[in-house]
């Protein structure tokens, strides 16, 4: 049986950039390998790797000794890499060399040289650390789909000949869903992992007004083909919702505005409860938006006029500003943001010091990873718990033995029985609409999980994007009670208290290089923004401090053992005493040295006490 996996897809391009030329690179994945195991991945999918030569890297993203240097330590942490390979690219390549002299393709030499290029390339990576390939767009082997399903059958063979432990997963949306079974089991199996992207693509249709969230429609067939996903109890089948060649799914399925939170949660609840692996895209773990678009001149795509032309003609009612609304959730530009690392706009949001021509999401400054990682409540602690909760012995246990089905998707609300054995079951319920709904009182149950964080009693009405994890099962209930996701960090520990020893130091450098500008003088100040007075690189100096900290870009091990409430409790103090410092100056304060220095300094005992607490 395949591990089940948390996979997470990213674009190295707009992931993270370490050496500040704008463009994300492997370098920078290695910096923040701790994130994801702090989140619980195990297996990340890095995008846009291979340059066109296929054997090395692209130069702007890296060199494979980098990418050497990544798979080790991420192999240390118990992660996985795995590197899209494009089968296009690779027909491409071959198409250069086998063709006669009439111009026609000799399919039967091309197909030997695909393998003995596949053979190459996997020896190549295998050295370098590289723990499988995301195969896409294998379609281009050929049209017909019964000779494609036997051609990718016999290459993955022949990969495993060479290395059976190499992780051979696939992505497309070509196949129909019982396609997938047939590739992923049985004589015929062609991947180990396979998501189909059909799914991402629901509440995606063309026609007029399709994106009011309110679609009965739209859930419905979420409901349907999420049935689908349950067939078998080997983890092959990979659920996902979100990919680089559509908006994200937050802006289909979610309210962004008034529920962007429990939005997220609910979707997320929606995708890891489903009883199979599951794909993460880049930020969809807190409900990253898509890039924010004034108007159709901001589109980069060619063909945005002819499509625009084509949407105008079928119908005359249809406007411009409904195609707009359309491209601007729907466009594959518009997923193709920078991870938003934190709120300081000055480095592109923690992305790059340097300056980069990809756009950071809307609401960067409220929804980042940094204060995200400070909320104990925030969507991507919950999604934290919640894959904790899905790997724990407890909940496997019950797993492997359980069905699961997806039960009435009426008026906007999706319910999951994962049904073991003597009654021992686990329900989900999920509202996908702005407005209440009633639903069944459940009585034998408890709540595990919700997307509110106010919950004291089962409802019997569904707010605005709730969802509620149910459960029968005592030992569930008792993870519970035991708080399993409680746990500390000494290294994060002995990083807090270094950083406070030194405030004091670093504020009196503040203080002699800061030249007090009236023009700064404000009495409001928005807590959400990390900018100071402009120009002050001590200043940003002492808040990239925190930052690390915050973000573990100290090398810390970010999912080793961390108490949450004290990481909470600590580093919102340092952070707001940093932002009143910071106020101080802006403003011409006359507080005293002293009474400023006090502002941001904790005493070490007060650190140690808080910590024995």
């Amino acid at each position: 049986m395949n591990k089940k996996r948390i996979f997470y897809l990213m674009n190295v391009e707009t992931f993270y950039d370490s050496n500040k030329d704008g463009i994300g690179d492997i370098k920078g994945i290695e910096k923040k390998l701790g994130y994801f195991k702090y989140l619980g991945v195990d297996t990340l999918v890095i995008q846009k790797v291979m340059s066109n030569e296929l054997f090395s890297l692209r130069k702007s993203i890296g060199t494979n000794e980098e990418l050497k240097l990544l798979t080790t330590k991420a192999k240390q942490m118990g992660i996985d890499i795995l590197i899209e390979f494009d089968y296009l690219k690779l027909n491409q390549t071959i198409e250069k060399y086998l063709k006669n002299t009439t111009g026609e393709m000799i399919l039967s030499a091309k197909f030997k040289k695909i393998i003995e290029t596949l053979s190459s390339l996997v020896t190549k990576y295998s050295s370098l650390g590289v723990a499988g390939f995301e195969f896409i767009r294998f379609s281009s082997l050929m049209n017909d789909k019964d000779k494609m399903l036997k051609s990718i059958s016999f290459i993955y063979k022949k990969i495993k000949e060479i290395s059976p432990k190499f992780i051979i997963k696939g992505s497309s949306s070509f196949f129909d869903f019982e396609d997938t079974d047939k590739i992923t089991y049985g004589e015929n199996k062609a991947f180990d992992y396979f998501t189909n992207k059909r799914l991402s693509f629901v509440g995606a249709s063309k026609e007029e007004n399709y994106w009011v969230k309110k679609q009965r429609k739209t859930t419905l067939l979420l409901g349907r083909m999420i049935n689908k996903f349950y067939r078998r109890k080997d983890n092959s089948q990979v659920i996902s919702f979100g990919s680089r060649f559509i908006g994200r799914f937050i802006e289909r399925w979610g309210n962004d505005s008034k529920y962007h939170e429990q939005s997220a949660k609910a979707i997320f609840i929606m995708k890891v409860m489903i009883t199979t692996s599951i794909s993460i895209y880049a930020g969809d773990e807190f409900g990253v938006l898509n890039k924010e678009f004034t108007s159709l001149n901001d589109f980069n795509d060619v063909e945005i006029d002819i499509k625009r032309q084509r949407y105008l003609s079928n119908n005359k009612k249809r406007k411009n500003s409904n195609f707009f609304i359309e491209q601007s959730i729907l466009n594959k530009e518009a997923s193709e943001t920078l991870i938003p690392w934190n709120s300081n706009f000055k480095t592109n949001y923690g992305f790059s010091k340097g300056e980069t021509n990809f756009s950071a999401p809307k609401k960067s400054i409220l929804f980042n990873i940094k204060n995200q990682v400070l909320n104990n409540n925030s969507a991507i602690n919950f999604a934290k718990k919640l894959i904790n909760f899905t790997n724990s012995k407890e909940y496997l246990k019950f797993y492997n033995d359980a069905e699961f089905s997806v039960g009435g998707t009426i008026l906007n609300v999706l319910t999951y029985k994962i049904m073991g054995t003597n009654n021992k079951n686990i329900i989900v319920v999920i509202n996908l609409s702005d407005e209440p709904r009633r639903i069944k009182k459940y009585k034998k149950y408890k709540i595990l999980f919700s997307s509110y964080n106010d919950i004291t009693k089962k409802p019997h009405v569904l707010r605005s994007y709730e969802a509620l994890i149910l459960t029968s099962i005592e030992e569930l209930e008792e993870l519970k009670k035991e708080d399993i996701f409680k746990k500390e960090n000494t290294q994060l520990k002995e990083a807090v208290i270094e950083l406070n020893k030194s405030s004091q130091e670093k504020l009196n450098e503040i203080k002699q290089q800061v030249n007090i500008n009236e023009s700064y003088k404000t009495n409001e100040i928005n807590v959400f923004e990390e900018e100071s007075i402009e120009g002050d690189d001590s200043i940003d100096k002492l808040e990239e401090d925190l930052i690390e900290i915050s973000t573990k870009e100290i090398n810390i091990d970010f999912g080793d053992v961390i108490d949450e409430t004290t990481l909470n409790t600590i580093a919102i103090s340092l952070d707001e005493n940093i932002k009143y410092a910071n106020r101080d100056y802006s403003q011409g304060s006359t507080r005293s040295e002293e009474e400023i220095a006090a502002t941001i300094e904790m005493s070490e005992e007060e650190i140690r006490k808080a910590l024995e607490d």
